[in-house]
């Protein structure tokens, strides 16, 4: 989302840069090698502290999260106790007892934009993803053209299913997803996957260029039918 608003502009997404105030100021700043926002709220020696990573982070996030729905907030205030601060978990509650609530399906579209994200370029054969090329007449007026994201160099929003590599949907300008096939799709029934595409370009090693994904195309056929 970030990514097409306005740069530079924090009142454009204040409900996104008050969700990152808050996981810096209840989470962040506990944390070994937290380095702070400024000089002045700066550690001393984070980089010999700095040992979590990324995977390491997720765990005490996640517990954090959970504490933090059930952690009183001041600005949540129900109108019959309107002098006792309630917890997120609790606000969400009181109406959903009183009136219930609807559960609305997630759509296809939804299901879309879900998938991972690469960014990619388009050009005159198309877009190239792990030496597979896919390609589509809606890709014409894109071709060597750039997305006018300029935090993203240029190119293009893709969503790929890194379980089905037969296809993968580009965002247009006009803000919608189209799907664009791979140019060997017609020989590919079965959804493939990298593990299946590895196996059989082991085998292959000394096919390379359209040849190869063509054998690609055939490899991953003869193990869907298996």
């Amino acid at each position: 989302m970030s990514g097409r608003l306005r740069r530079f502009a924090p009142t454009a997404k204040g409900i996104v840069e008050r969700t990152f105030g808050t996981i810096d100021t209840l989470f962040c700043r506990h944390l070994p090698g937290y380095t702070g926002s400024d000089a002045g709220r700066r550690g001393t020696d984070v980089e010999r502290e700095a040992c979590f990573s990324v995977a390491r982070l997720q765990d005490p996030l996640d517990e954090w999260l959970v504490h933090r729905h059930y952690r009183p907030h001041e600005g949540l205030r129900h109108p019959v106790m309107p002098k006792v601060a309630s917890t997120p978990t609790r606000m969400w509650a009181a109406p959903v007892a009183t009136c219930g609530y609807v559960p609305v399906p997630l759509s296809g579209g939804d299901y879309l934009e879900l998938l991972p994200v690469r960014w990619q370029a388009a050009d005159e054969r198309g877009i190239r993803i792990d030496h597979r090329t896919y390609d589509h007449k809606v890709l014409g007026p894109l071709r060597g053209q750039p997305s006018g994201i300029a935090a993203r160099g240029g190119k293009w929003e893709v969503h790929h299913n890194p379980h089905d590599g037969r296809r993968v949907w580009i965002r247009l300008p006009d803000g919608e997803s189209t799907e664009i096939p791979w140019i060997h799709r017609d020989h590919t029934h079965h959804p493939f996957d990298e593990r299946t595409r590895w196996l059989h370009r082991s085998e292959r090693r000394a096919v390379v260029g359209e040849s190869w994904q063509q054998q690609v195309a055939d490899g991953t056929r003869n193990v869907g039918e298996k």
